[in-house]
């Protein structure tokens, strides 16, 4: 084989995604997109999502076609209906018919920390999305994403995240 058709390149192993996200959409590693914020050294979660694919593709995001459901962030259970870049709901996963609402996520706990300890190692960000996959093994991360795309995680709750960020600030302020 000729070595050179790989200069530059990188080459990933294949992620085998969780059995119980592979039920969503078996076509697309659905992911996390977790957000974390880092004040005074000391990162923290502030929202997730669950994205999955609804087609044959094999992309989750957005604005590729795929949708959003909004995870609990203290229990990693999806309590919203999913939602798509063109604000259609979804409370089953159009392509499998699997229900959105109740659904946990496996390895939650262990998520969300790989998130926070990648956040803690990040000095110059105080927000960043982390797209996280989940195996049979636990959690894999994907990316960090400096510019998020608040739209992922902020669309399909109906509360919003400023607020929370907003009161965290003020705290780690009075420290």
């Amino acid at each position: 084989m000729d070595e050179t058709i790989f200069s530059g390149c990188l080459l990933e192993e294949c992620i085998q995604q969780h059995k119980l996200l592979q039920e969503f959409n078996p076509n697309v590693v659905n992911t996390l997109r977790i957000g974390t914020f880092c004040i005074n050294g000391k990162a923290e979660v502030f929202a997730a999502g669950l994205r999955m694919g609804i087609s044959e593709g094999c992309v989750d995001n957005l604005c590729a076609g795929g949708i959003c459901a909004n995870v609990q962030v203290c229990h990693g259970i999806v309590n919203s209906s999913g939602i798509d870049g063109d604000f259609n709901r979804f409370k089953a996963n159009p392509y499998s018919g699997k229900k959105l609402q109740g659904f946990r996520v496996p390895y939650w706990n262990e998520a969300k920390e790989l998130a926070v300890s990648s956040a803690q190692r990040l000095s110059d960000r105080n927000i960043v999305g982390w797209d996280v996959a989940i195996t049979k093994d636990g959690p894999v991360l994907l990316e960090g994403n400096p510019d998020q795309g608040t739209g992922v995680i902020q669309m399909c709750d109906t509360v919003g995240k400023y607020p929370g960020i907003q009161r965290r600030i003020k705290e780690s302020r009075s420290v």
